[in-house]
Parts: C-alpha cells; sequence; structure tokens
C-alpha cells in the first residue's frame, strides 16, 4: 500500500492542476467580450449594470473606472449588462486517447474550452451544465474545482453522451471530441436532441498530425494504452486514403448535424484558445 509519502505530491500535483486550469479558463472569459446577451446582468452591453471591485491578475487595468474607484476604497470596474437567459449544456469526451501528449493533450484544451463557456455563461446568472458522469453547474464554486478535475483525468469506458431525457427541453449543447467513434450512435442521439428541441453544436477536436498525417517509412501506430493498434512498413502510402478517409468523416458530422439543425466546428489543439472560444460562442448563437 503507498503511504502518504507518495501520497502527498501527486495530491499536490493534481490540486495544483485544477487551481492552474480554472485561473486560466477565468482570465480566458474575462477577455471575451461577447455582446448582449443573457439576463440582466455584468456583460459587454450597453447600458449601465453595476460597479464591482477589482480583481487582480484577473481585471486588466484599463477596465478601473478612476472617478468611482476616487469616491470609495479601493478600486472599481463599470460593468453593463446582458439580456436574454440561455441554458447550456456541455458534454466532453475523456476517452483515454484525448490524453496523449502532442506534445499537449486535447484533454488540457477540452476542459479549458468547457471551463471557460462555463465561467462566460454562469457569470451572466445562466445555467452552465457540465456533464461530469452526472451534471456539474458552474454557478456553484463548489461544482468547479470537482469539474476541473474530472474534466481533466480520463474515463475509462467508451464515451456515451447523456441521453436526451437528461437534456432541458429547447436548451443548447455543446459536445466537445474527435468524433472518430461510432458515428452512427452519434446521429441517433443528436437527432433525440433535436425532438426535445435542443440545438447546438459538434465541436471536433484534432491534433496536427491528425489532420496532416506527416508520417513516412516504417511507423507504428499506438492507442492510449501503448500497444500497437497498426504497423506500417510504408506510412507515406497511406496518407491519401487516411485523408480521404477524414474528410468523408467530416461529411459525415456535418450531415448529422444539418438534418438536426446543429452545427459542426473543426478545430486544431495548436490553434488560440482564443479564437475556438470565439468559434464556439457565434455557433451557439451568441454575440
Amino acid at each position: 500500500m503507498m503511504g502518504h509519502a507518495g501520497i502527498l505530491p501527486d495530491a499536490k500535483r493534481y490540486s495544483d492542476e485544477v487551481e492552474a486550469i480554472l485561473l486560466e479558463a477565468r482570465r480566458l472569459s474575462r477577455s471575451l467580450r461577447m455582446g448582449e446577451h443573457g439576463r440582466r446582468t455584468a456583460g459587454a452591453g450597453s447600458d449601465f449594470w453595476q460597479f464591482r471591485k477589482f480583481e487582480n491578475g484577473l481585471d486588466s487595468p484599463r477596465l478601473i473606472n478612476w472617478k468611482q474607484s476616487a469616491k470609495s476604497d479601493g478600486l472599481f470596474v463599470r460593468e453593463t449588462e446582458w439580456s436574454a437567459p440561455q441554458t447550456l449544456s456541455i458534454m466532453v469526451d475523456r476517452s483515454a486517447d484525448n490524453f496523449i501528449d502532442h506534445p499537449k493533450s486535447k484533454a488540457y484544451l477540452n476542459a479549458l474550452i468547457a471551463l471557460t463557456l462555463g465561467y462566460l455563461y454562469s457569470d451572466a446568472s445562466e445555467k452552465v451544465r457540465i456533464d461530469c458522469s452526472e451534471f456539474l453547474q458552474m454557478d456553484r464554486p463548489k461544482d468547479q474545482a470537482e469539474i476541473a478535475e474530472t474534466l481533466m483525468h480520463p474515463n475509462n469506458q467508451a464515451w456515451q453522451v447523456p441521453t436526451a431525457d437528461d437534456i432541458p427541453q429547447n436548451s443548447k449543447a455543446l459536445l466537445v471530441s474527435s468524433f472518430f467513434n461510432d458515428v452512427e450512435r452519434l446521429s441517433e442521439d443528436i437527432a433525440e436532441y433535436a425532438e426535445r428541441g435542443v440545438t447546438g453544436c459538434l465541436l471536433q477536436v484534432l491534433t496536427k498530425d491528425e489532420i496532416t498525417f506527416p508520417f513516412s517509412g516504417r511507423v507504428k501506430f499506438a492507442n492510449a494504452s501503448g500497444s500497437t493498434v497498426f504497423q506500417s512498413d510504408q506510412a507515406r502510402a497511406l496518407r491519401a486514403e487516411y485523408l480521404e478517409k477524414l474528410q468523408q468523416q467530416k461529411q459525415q458530422l456535418q450531415s448529422i448535424a444539418a438534418a438536426c439543425d446543429w452545427t459542426v466546428l473543426s478545430v486544431s489543439i495548436e490553434q488560440d484558445p482564443r479564437e475556438i472560444l470565439g468559434l464556439c460562442i457565434e455557433q451557439l448563437g451568441m454575440r
């Protein structure tokens, strides 16, 4: 049995990782301007809503309202409001292949996107639900660390999205995955969501290698467990066939989404997270 000396370093590392990704997600959420959206709450609208205290490390000093700060003890930021509420369910693929470093993993970007969108919506007093075997809510501070920790650790089982009954009617949904497995099942799930009036986006996250297939010569392709799945002595000869199948798979996703009034985004982990977040916001109907 591992003693305390072995447990504590891992516990500290996991704690630091959770704290770091939550802080990065909060910083990203503050850097984005979503336009008019949400209920009467803080946001990037035109009508004054409230003054709040300046948060060092999260707020840019240029946001400080010096006139209001001069009247009080401390520094204050002027906030405007959003309008029209929204409910968003975010579901992230945590299968083991997402945690392979390339040199960074899909899992980190997936978690960062989910958490940042969670902050953006919950800051607008909207209900954000993130699937962690059960749905947890980003507007509950006690849930945020658990969400981050869950998203940053693999699920040893194949990814299955929640049933349609678990998704509120007439709400929004975001599914984050490579979508390489069981497209037929995905088609059934999205159709059932649509029957409940749920609209949303499929966010396909790929590595540079998955997009370009740069391999040549003798190559062993392994899964997350390290076991060889496929071996080729002439990997370059497989490139054209692979890229054709990848394009066919993307077209399948487009067909599934279009049939249910959903949308598809295909992005690379090399892209700036702010760019990906902006695309998500656009596709989910936020300005």
